[in-house]
């Protein structure tokens, strides 16, 4: 009796063990389920659960590894020597590995590792295609081979194209390029890297209007994509569409405060967005506008800093004598003065009394009275825009030349 009741016991715990073998075995598929659709955090939940029910089980670290890259690389080659610990001749031990040494930037070692991996699974096409980007700038004849590779195992994979437009790009090769992004988008129609790296080619062909269109997808889909409002601000400036360039280059710094390319190209474009905005300016904002007038010709100040500027300008006889010197304004206001000013302002109205107009910064900080010919027909307290000159003859004079809404 008593051998009958160890033999039970004995097939107790050898179906317990089966049973928690599949368990972990199906916990462990629907994590790499998850994995191919992109939901990295439900993949890593079933994931946690399968190596919870089987610590030894390689491929689940494995995968975990890969879910974890680009978030947290530190527990991704964890994990991933982990699985190489437990199982030296998994081929996705060391691929997961070399992903995070890509992300990494490390890329001798990332290209050491996909090689391992393909030598235990010479059919695994994504080693391929990550060893091409690893090799990409260093070695392109390579790239280009594993990319081919990868592309002719699984002519599904986008990454193989992905990674071969990448080769194309660092060729100059754009339409093969251009016609392999197009490709993964085909295949993968929300990967924000294929839609910027085809507005890049198209940018080098100089079909602005294209990679503009390409730069707008990727923010859509990444609204926190720096690079590509920068690119799509590049772009703009390019047509000569400065405003929007503007705006492009304040929706990077918003992201990234700190990001060189679009300070730089911040303080290149916001003169010439001013310029532009001053000669399509729209005439029924205006209360007060003389014919003849060119918003362009006015410099953008604070009222502080006309203000400033008013106290050291130089004697002219007359209005016409320091128009006509307008040329030596420049040179002038280097050494300290200047003939004549033509600004533009952000102000409020104070009041009006018939020619004397008196104006007020935004945070009413400081006040200035004008010369005006013209009812302005505003109420106090209205924002608008003035077009002013300032001229000292020999009393510093300043003039309303027209009065925009805003």
């Amino acid at each position: 009796m008593k051998k009958i009741t160890f033999l039970l016991t004995a097939v107790f715990v050898l179906s317990a063990a089966s049973l928690y073998a599949q368990t972990a075995q199906t916990r462990l598929d629907n994590g790499k389920k998850l994995f191919d659709q992109s939901n990295y955090d439900g993949a890593i939940k079933e994931l946690n659960e399968a190596i919870s029910l089987d610590p030894n089980m390689a491929e689940a670290y494995a995968y975990r590894a890969r879910a974890y890259v680009g978030n947290n690389n530190d527990q991704a080659l964890s994990d991933a020597k982990k699985a190489i610990q437990l199982n030296p001749r998994l081929a996705m031990g060391y691929f997961a590995r070399g992903r995070v040494y890509s992300n990494n930037k490390d890329d001798d070692r990332a290209i050491a590792d996909y090689t391992e991996a393909i030598r235990l699974d010479p059919n695994m096409a994504e080693a391929y295609a990550y060893r091409a980007r690893a090799y990409v700038g260093n070695n392109n004849d390579r790239a280009l081979s594993d990319a081919n590779k990868a592309i002719q195992l699984n002519p599904r994979l986008a990454m193989g194209y992905f990674a071969r437009g990448h080769v194309y790009i660092n060729n100059k090769d754009y339409d093969h390029a251009i016609a392999d992004y197009t490709e993964v988008i085909r295949l993968d129609p929300n990967n924000v890297n294929a839609y910027y790296n085809r507005g890049v080619a198209y940018n080098r062909k100089n079909e602005y209007d294209r990679a503009i269109v390409d730069n707008t997808e990727a923010i859509r889909l990444d609204p926190n994509n720096v690079d590509a409002y920068y690119n799509r601000g590049v772009m703009y400036y390019n047509k000569k569409e400065y405003n929007r360039a503007l705006a492009d280059f304040e929706a990077a710094l918003k992201i990234d405060p700190n990001n060189s390319n679009a300070k730089n190209g911040l303080e290149t474009v916001k003169p010439l967005a001013v310029k532009e905005s001053a000669s399509k300016f729209d005439p029924s904002k205006f209360t007060v506008l003389p014919s003849n007038f060119d918003p362009s010709e006015y410099t953008s100040v604070d009222l502080f800093k006309a203000a400033s500027n008013a106290k050291n300008l130089q004697v002219a006889s007359n209005r016409q004598e320091a128009m006509l010197n307008q040329m030596q304004s420049g040179f002038m206001l280097g050494m300290g003065g200047s003939w004549f000013l033509q600004y533009v302002s952000d102000l409020k109205l104070v009041r009006q009394n018939g020619t004397d107009i008196t104006f007020s910064s935004d945070d009413n900080a400081i006040t200035q009275n004008m010369s005006i010919d013209q009812r302005s027909g505003l109420q106090a307290g209205q924002k608008v825009r003035v077009y002013y000159t300032i001229m000292r003859s020999p009393l510093t004079r300043w003039d309303v030349i027209a009065i925009e809404r805003r």
